[in-house]
């Protein structure tokens, strides 16, 4: 129901009726969507004092929905508060939220960015959150990220070892497929050969198998 719930007259109705008291989920949606839009042309000061009142209200906030809604809102200013915030919520209770935090950290890949991420990849207990946080070391042409990728190449969700593979071939401009072993040694400082590339029957059964 909530996908629709713009069309629906009667839920629209409820809204405006919840409006009388406070603000209703939607329109603080809608809001913080429209303040991302302007974020990026508004003067410095202005930026400054918006980011600083949503690294609050992220703190503040009690619903997992809305803290999400912040933190991709953060990412939009490019101001210290902003990043702080965001850094921050990568340590969020919820994983949702966490994964948005990684998100928005590779939207700013600087040596602050890397640490969080390299350590959320390490340490976190979701591993979709550690996923999240693989792909978004793609955005880091450094070696403590191909570091950090190179350390889950042997993980047990394959998921995840191919999207650490993945970042690492961005990172690094070397292409090992997906085998752990060849991304170890070439890690180690070794000069492994590069597997041969698939077969056209191999593709076909990774595309089957994606879909």
């Amino acid at each position: 129901m909530a996908v629709f719930a713009g069309y629906n007259p009667w839920i629209t109705k409820d809204w405006k009726e919840d409006e009388k008291y406070a603000t209703t989920y939607h329109t603080k949606v809608t809001q913080l969507a429209e303040l991302r839009e302007r974020a990026p042309k508004m003067p410095p000061a202005e930026q400054e004092r918006l980011s600083t009142e949503l690294a609050v209200e992220v703190q503040r906030e009690k619903t997992i929905p809305m803290r999400i809604e912040i933190v991709k809102t953060l990412s939009a200013f490019p101001t210290p508060q902003a990043r702080s915030a965001i850094q921050l919520a990568a340590t969020d209770p919820d994983p949702y939220v966490r994964r948005e935090s990684c998100v928005a950290l590779a939207k700013n890949p600087d040596a602050e960015a890397l640490q969080v991420l390299s350590h959320t990849l390490a340490n976190d207990t979701d591993t979709d959150v550690k996923i999240v946080a693989a792909r978004s070391l793609s955005k880091f042409k450094d070696q403590q990220a191909a570091q950090a990728l190179a350390g889950v190449v042997d993980d047990n969700n394959p998921a995840l070892q191919q999207t650490a593979m993945d970042s690492l071939r961005t990172v690094t401009g070397k292409d090992y497929g997906y085998s752990a072993k060849a991304w170890r040694e070439f890690m180690q400082g070794g000069s492994p050969t590069p597997p041969p590339p698939p077969s056209i029957a191999q593709r076909l059964r990774e595309d089957w198998w994606w879909w």
